[in-house]
């Protein structure tokens, strides 16, 4: 009897301006690891945040950087180019949705 793998990871992070993002995505049928894929998300936003913080990258070059990070990565995978585009087109697609539906609760700052 195979082992179901988890089918949805919850992910959260607080920005610079302290408001807390609240995540549920749902995680291919593909996934070997959840917690692998917790921890490699983890170290890229890591990177990311630390090298925002020493250089003046915008937010659309982050976004452009990781669009072509993946094309990079789909190109590596030594496998049947249809199948990684549908695998990378399913994901990415998964991941908006996430976004879409994400909590925001932003911290409010003063006295009352």
């Amino acid at each position: 009897m195979k082992k179901k793998n988890t089918t949805k990871l919850p992910y959260s992070v607080t920005t610079a301006t302290l408001t807390k993002i609240n995540f549920l995505f749902e995680l291919s049928e593909d996934t070997n690891s959840a917690i692998s894929v917790h921890q490699l998300l983890d170290l890229i936003l890591k990177n990311i945040n630390q090298e925002t913080k020493i250089t003046s990258l915008s937010n659309g070059d982050v976004i452009q950087s990781l669009a072509m990070a993946l094309a990079v990565r789909m190109k590596m995978v030594n496998a049947d180019e249809k199948i990684i585009e549908k695998i990378v087109i399913d994901c990415i697609s998964k991941a908006i949705n996430a976004a879409k539906k994400a909590e925001v609760n932003s911290h409010v700052s003063g006295h009352s």
